[in-house]
């Protein structure tokens, strides 16, 4: 795609500047500048222009023909101008320019937001839906000056049809009062096929004789705007709506973009930690008679931290899995005492090097459909972060028991407990609080938050109860069908 080129015409040399200035720095896009009509009508004349900035108060054009020199080029005008009387007002949006800006302290700001802003939706569909058609034509007309692609439905049925063979819409403007069905019904169905993040949905109605905007608001809808209203009323809403879903829309690729990261750099870093793995635990086998003391705590260091890193490694992989959304789950019923004995059973060797005891009291006849290797995971994880908290000549308990709505486990421990106001925190990624391990044990931040997406993802709850030096219990159940 190429670079935008964009056409200034402004008589102050200082906004000059300072635009093209901010434009080429915060957009990358190219930038050009004159100080004259005539200038600007020579280099309009060029074409090749994704839009201009036209200033009002050009010397050779005092009556603010610079615009329709503009608009003769079929190209979205954006006015800059510091005077904002009604009649001005009423002046320049008679001529259909996509916006004005007003000259002040934020002006360049304003500015450059609103060329980024236009660049970014241009070509984004959006879909009008009102039993008028003089207003379907007056809104479509406002939404085509900010460059979107609009389609006109005049009732909720027809909405929903367009919305079935195309679901790409950025925005959909709502009447309430539609034929057959209203505009809060059709809102709640498009909300059963897209969520707030894909398509943004303004209601919009004249009708006063009860709170709209509630129902509007409460059944879906992003936003909502009464009628009459001003042109500027409409664009600073979907202005609001279109930039917080191009941050979220942001923050979801770099989330994605992270998740990927991790998990090719855990995953390039396996088998040289592999490695170095087993050529220490080939020389504490071959060599002990060569090495002294000193030497043999060197390779057990070497092999301890190989462990911890191939742990941590484990970790990354399975959030970067988790958290893009590509976890799978191969659910089958399941003997889960015989799972979390077994997972026990693993535990206890560690939990032995710490002096720490680990009682059951598990309900033999409970069974569940679950993903064995992942709900194994989840009892891995719990342990390991008890045993990990716990001091020596301490308690850790697992339970399993049965509800008629499902299957709870869980695993106290008798260490320091959890702040209150880092509860929140706890099942958050890479989060680090502020107790620490008792004897040294690496940390990731991750056990957690892995616990948290597989029991969800088997539509379950987790749960912790917790005071500080009371020690931690935390609760997991699962429903009878978990639908994996």
């Amino acid at each position: 795609m190429s670079v935008p080129n964009i056409l200034i015409i402004e008589d102050s040399r200082s906004a000059q500047a300072e635009l093209v200035r901010r434009i080429e720095r915060d957009l990358c896009f190219n930038a050009h500048a004159v100080g004259t009509l005539a200038e600007g009508r020579e280099a309009l004349a060029r074409g090749g222009w994704f839009l201009a900035v036209a200033d009002l108060g050009l010397p050779d054009s005092p009556d603010g023909s610079v615009v329709d020199a503009v608009l003769e080029h079929d190209l979205p005008c954006l006015v800059f101008t510091s005077d904002v009387s009604p009649e001005t007002r009423k002046r320049i949006l008679a001529k259909n320019v996509t916006d004005y800006v007003v000259k002040n302290r934020h002006a360049v700001d304003n500015l450059v937001a609103a060329i980024g802003r236009l660049h970014r939706i241009q070509g984004h569909k959006a879909l009008v839906v009102d039993d008028s058609r003089s207003m379907r034509r007056y809104l479509g007309n406002l939404l085509s000056l900010h460059l979107l692609d609009v389609t006109e439905a005049e009732s909720g049925e027809e909405a929903l049809e367009i919305l079935e063979k195309d679901p790409d819409y950025l925005l959909a403007l709502v009447d309430y009062e539609l034929e057959g069905m209203d505009g809060v019904e059709l809102t709640v169905k498009i909300r059963a096929r897209q969520e707030l993040k894909d398509l943004g949905v303004i209601g919009v109605s004249s009708f006063d004789k009860e709170p709209l905007s509630v129902r509007f608001i409460k059944n879906g809808a992003n936003d909502f705007l009464r009628k009459p209203f001003e042109r500027e009323e409409l664009q600073a809403r979907m202005f609001q709506l279109v930039d917080s879903m191009e941050r979220q829309r942001r923050l979801r690729e770099l989330d994605e973009l992270k998740n990927r990261l991790l998990g090719m750099a855990a995953h390039d870093l396996r088998n040289p930690i592999n490695a170095v793995n087993g050529f220490a635990t080939i020389l504490l086998q071959t060599a002990q008679k060569a090495l002294d003391e000193n030497q043999r705590k060197m390779l057990e260091y070497i092999q301890i931290s190989g462990w911890q890193m191939n742990a941590l490694v484990s970790d990354l992989l399975d959030i970067s899995v988790i958290e893009s959304g590509r976890l799978e789950l191969i659910c089958r019923p399941e003997d889960l005492a015989t799972l979390a004995e077994e997972r026990v059973d693993i535990a206890r060797l560690v939990a032995d090097e710490k002096n720490i005891r680990i009682e059951t009291d598990l309900d033999e006849s409970v069974e569940a459909m679950v993903d064995r290797r992942r709900i194994g995971q989840v009892i891995d994880n719990l342990l390991t972060n008890a045993i990990k908290f716990s001091s020596g000549n301490s308690t850790v308990t697992v339970r399993l028991w049965g509800l008629d709505s499902g299957i709870c486990f869980s695993v106290q421990d008798q260490g320091p407990g959890i702040p209150p106001k880092e509860k929140d925190k706890l099942f958050l990624s890479f989060q680090k609080l502020s107790n620490r391990p008792t004897a040294g044990e690496v940390s990731t931040g991750l056990g957690l938050a892995i616990v948290k997406k597989i029991v969800e993802a088997h539509r379950g709850k987790v749960q912790v109860q917790s005071e500080p030096g009371q020690g931690a219990c935390f609760t997991v159940c699962l429903p009878v069908e978990p639908n994996c």
